[in-house]
This record gives structure tokens, sequence and C-alpha cells, in this order.
């Protein structure tokens, strides 16, 4: 067995686990769904991360096997599913009585802090690898830094709703982009 493939393996397993905890959360909103207790932005940022981690999936089997040959990228490709996992954890509440929407806005700041790390860790590993960041990953990545140091320092619901429908919809183009792209074989 080659060092990628015994990388994979355990890159594999860490996704298959995030992806489980984002299920897990997702199987109790539909289990104990009552309308007083939903949150749109709970949902939409869990969408989000989901999309998110599909696309690192995607990117590491796909274009940068080379990266897993070596202990230090190995390393560095791992701080993004971990980031993903925390982020699921804080997000998803311990007790399905909770108010999704007030579990939201108290966790905030930390979930956001979480995510903030994330994009900004990706603005690094981008450059690292010598890639350009004019592309549609940059702009996931430099629209959703403001956005959560924002979220980080405003109480405003209405702005925290609005900033959650644009950043999925700054997911929902990243994706169409990268199917259609893939679809027409354009790297």
């Amino acid at each position: 067995m080659s060092a990628i493939e015994y990388s994979l393996i355990f890159l594999s397993i860490l996704i298959g686990y995030v992806v489980t905890v984002a299920m897990v959360g997702w199987g109790k909103l539909i289990k104990h769904y009552d309308f007083n207790k939903f949150s749109l932005n709970y949902l939409l940022w869990s969408l989000i991360l989901f999309l998110y981690l599909l696309f690192i999936w995607f990117w590491t089997f796909s274009y940068h096997l080379g990266y897993l040959n070596s202990y230090f990228w190995f390393t560095l490709i791992m701080v993004r599913p971990l980031l993903i996992y925390f982020s699921f954890e804080v997000l998803i509440p311990e007790n399905h009585e909770s108010n999704l929407e007030e579990h939201f806005l108290k966790v905030r700041k930390k979930f956001f802090l979480i995510l903030t790390i994330l994009w900004s860790y990706e603005i690094f590993l981008t450059l690292l690898q010598g890639h350009s960041l004019n592309t549609s990953r940059g702009m996931i990545y430099f629209a959703n830094i403001p956005i959560s140091v924002s979220f980080i320092l405003t109480k405003n619901k209405t702005y925290i709703s609005a900033a959650t429908i644009i950043s999925f919809l700054i997911m929902v183009i990243f994706v169409c982009e990268l199917l259609v792209s893939q679809y027409y074989g354009i790297h």
C-alpha cells in the first residue's frame, strides 16, 4: 500500500465521520421537528458546511493526490475536515429539545470564529500550494471571512439572516460552477 492510499483511507474515515455528525444533526432536526424551534440559519449553515466538505473530498481525491505523499501536506490537508468537524460540533445542540435559532445565536461567536479560521486557513493553503485566489474558491474565502467576523460582532437577527442567505447563495453558485466546469472538462 502506497503512502497516498494509506493517507486516503485515514482522510476518508475522518470525512466520513464528519458526514455522520452532520447527518445525526439533520436527523434530530427531522425527528424532533417543531416549527417553533426551527432555524433557517442553522439549516443553511449546516448545508454550507456539508457542501464545502464535499468539495474538500472531491478536491483532495480528484486533483491533488500527490500532496498526500508527504506527511507535511497530509497534515495540512487534515486540518480542513477537522475545522469543519469542530464547526458541526458547535452548531449541533446537545439537547434535541433546544430551540435551534436560540442555540445558533448562543454559539454564533464560537462557530464563526472557527469558520473565520477555516476560511483564513484555506487562503493560506491555497497560496502555499501555488494556486491563484482569483477563482470561485477565492471568492468563497474572501466573501465569507468578513461575513464570519461580522457574525461574531453583531447581534442583529435581520443582518444574521440576510448574511446567512448570501453565504448560502455564494456556496450554491460555487457548487454550480464546479459542476459545470467538471461537466465541460474545464479546470
